[in-house]
């Protein structure tokens, strides 16, 4: 893990939220920095899933728009068919962790579905994010996975011997729909079945930017909030609680008439305007952001 450097660390939280979340981010992370407000300056950058792809990208002086290939080639490794049927699959796997009165148990029904999953081989899947492959780490870079076997959450930072391309395709890895990633002999999973932010990771920290791809709270019309929300919201309060300034941006209005509702995060073809989407919002937020980062 990454030792806050002081007690007036800063750090910056970035969730999971498929390809449409991926492209929103990352266009508010560029927003936000042309106003000048570099939360690449942060002392640790966390990203799960998505966030993860954010968060290197963003370290690394990457243009958002460098995104696109990889998106689109991890489009072609689930063969473009993210039907609602598929996304059911991938939701019920998630909510057998969430709601499991047993983790144990839990996590074998997991198990079994990510075994039993008709996916891309582990080293097609992995080649996605060679753009990453070989680059130095950014030291005050760290994401997370889920170990499939045992659920228990880990993160790599530049300390943990770990490829950041690999590090980055497993914590983007999406059970059912792409294949485990082997770090060290185990197997691991995206880090959003844990929870879409891992909020709690970025615990000592005095000031955070939590930037959630995903409602933390049910929409109107929707029947609930997506699994891990439950634990991103204790674990948010957690830190307020331990007298942390917390401050969370979700997507606005348009950018859910863009995704039209959950199923749509992972529709590649629309992630460019996610990307404009994200741009525009940050202008709308750079004032609260900018007061709370100091």
């Amino acid at each position: 893990m990454i030792e806050l450097p002081s007690p007036d660390s800063r750090a910056v939280v970035l969730g999971g939220g498929g390809a449409l979340g991926a492209g929103w981010q990352n266009g508010l992370l560029a927003g936000l920095e042309r106003r000048g407000l570099r939360l690449s300056d942060a002392d640790v950058v966390i990203g799960t899933s998505a966030g993860a792809l954010s968060g290197a990208r963003n370290l690394l002086g990457l243009d958002p728009a460098s995104l696109m290939p990889a998106l689109l080639r991890f489009g072609a490794t689930i063969k473009s068919d993210v039907d609602e049927r598929r996304l059911g699959e991938m939701f019920r796997s998630m909510r057998e962790v969430a709601g499991a009165a047993d983790p144990e148990v839990g996590w074998k029904v997991v198990g079994r579905a990510v075994d039993d999953a008709v996916t891309a081989p582990e080293d097609v899947y992995v080649d996605v994010f060679s753009f990453l492959a070989g680059q130095v780490w950014p030291t005050n870079f760290a994401c997370t996975g889920v170990d499939v076997d045992t659920g228990e959450l880990r993160v790599w930072d530049r300390d943990s011997g770990v490829d950041l391309g690999r590090a980055v395709a497993a914590s983007c890895s999406i059970p059912t729909l792409s294949p485990a990633v082997t770090v060290d002999g185990r197997r691991y999973l995206d880090g959003g079945l844990r929870g879409s932010l891992n909020a709690g990771v970025a615990t000592g920290a005095s000031r955070v930017i939590a930037i959630s791809c995903l409602s933390l709270s049910p929409r109107a019309g929707e029947s609930g909030a997506l699994p891990g929300s439950d634990l991103d919201r204790t674990e948010l309060a957690s830190l307020r609680a331990d007298r942390s300034r917390v401050e969370t941006v979700e997507p606005d209005e348009d950018f859910w008439r863009l995704a039209s509702g959950p199923m749509g995060m992972m529709d590649i073809s629309r992630a460019g305007n996610a990307i404009e989407a994200g741009l525009a919002q940050a202008d709308r937020e750079h004032a609260r952001l900018a007061s709370a980062w100091g």
